[in-house]
């Protein structure tokens, strides 16, 4: 999960359009004229069954769905059910999703996204048991965000009670000034080629393992596997220092929970790299590492700042 916090106007949502939309635009548009082409064409195989009064038991052709834009923790999970390589989730305003439960004395959304942050398998319970819903290992990434002021709505008392805000990735960013010679008829930003084809390939991968089931195994060299149990045991050493200090609970707890983003941003980076055949070799942990060390200082800082305006109800100063 990574929440992105800047004030309002600094760009946040562009970001994401730029490096995620706009690049599978094309790609995604292709695939939905391509869903709509088979859909027409079952609904007229069926329409031709019931006129014949034939049984017709071909499923309903299904969309694919890798990223979505809003939406309920039911619909992810319903998603889900018929996708089982995982969705990403863009939640351009991160309170939205989060108060998505407030209706009730306990805010599903949060329950839910702190039993997918570990994956596993998923049971959805209903009064009509029939509306039940089971996902054999759940995987929802999500990206968010929002402004400083209104990490308190978000992350309240009890959400910082329960370790909840420790299991996000978090980047602070501030203004900076704007080029005053820009152009407003000059092409908008782009991600570089690389990256482009990147995103289709993965995208397509996706689809396919999707559509048969498969998954893609990443393979790890015995030199990163030395380097992990390095950077595993400082870690520990590190939380024994934090309880021997007697630091804030927070700080504690984010240790223990950020512990499980270094082997996948690690994996990240690996397919990244080749997503072919993706391998986490030496280089690539130490990447892993510094990518998790960066992290692990942004969130620390961010979280820390909220922790003290929550805890006091007023600002930290």
């Amino acid at each position: 999960y990574a929440l992105l916090v800047a004030p309002v106007s600094v760009g946040k949502t562009p970001a994401a359009k730029v490096s995620t939309w706009e690049p599978l635009r094309k790609v995604m548009a292709e695939d939905e004229a391509e869903f709509q082409r088979r859909l027409e064409l079952w609904q007229s195989d069926k329409q031709a069954a019931a006129n014949k009064k034939k049984a017709f038991a071909e499923p309903r052709p299904k969309r694919y769905t890798p990223l979505t834009m809003d939406g309920t923790t039911e619909s992810f999970t319903s998603l889900h059910c018929d996708q089982p390589n995982g969705v990403g989730v863009f939640y351009d305003e991160a309170e939205a999703i989060f108060n998505a439960g407030a209706y009730k004395a306990i805010n599903d959304s949060i329950t839910f996204f702190t039993k997918a942050f570990s994956g596993g398998f998923l049971s959805v319970t209903r009064v009509d048991l029939g509306g039940g819903r089971v996902v054999k290992n759940v995987n929802i990434n999500l990206l968010a965000g929002t402004q400083p002021d209104r990490l308190g709505n978000i992350f309240t008392a009890d959400a910082m009670a329960a370790g909840f805000p420790a299991r996000f990735l978090m980047v602070y960013s501030d203004y900076r000034h704007l080029n005053t010679e820009s152009d407003p008829f000059s092409q908008s930003i782009r991600m570089c080629r690389e990256w482009q084809e990147l995103l289709t390939i993965l995208y397509n991968t996706g689809k396919e393992h999707n559509s048969n089931g498969l998954t893609r195994q990443v393979t790890m060299t015995n030199e990163a596997k030395a380097l992990y149990r390095q950077y595993h045991k400082q870690g520990l050493h590190d939380a024994n220092d934090r309880i021997a200090n007697r630091e804030h609970p927070a700080l504690i707890g984010l240790g223990a929970k950020m512990s499980a983003y270094l082997m996948r941003l690690t994996q990240v980076l690996a397919i990244m790299h080749n997503p072919d055949a993706p391998a986490i070799t030496g280089e690539i942990m130490a990447y892993g590492y510094d990518l998790y060390r960066f992290y692990w200082q942004s969130t620390a800082e961010i979280i820390m700042k909220s922790a003290k305006e929550v805890e006091g109800g007023l600002p930290s100063d």
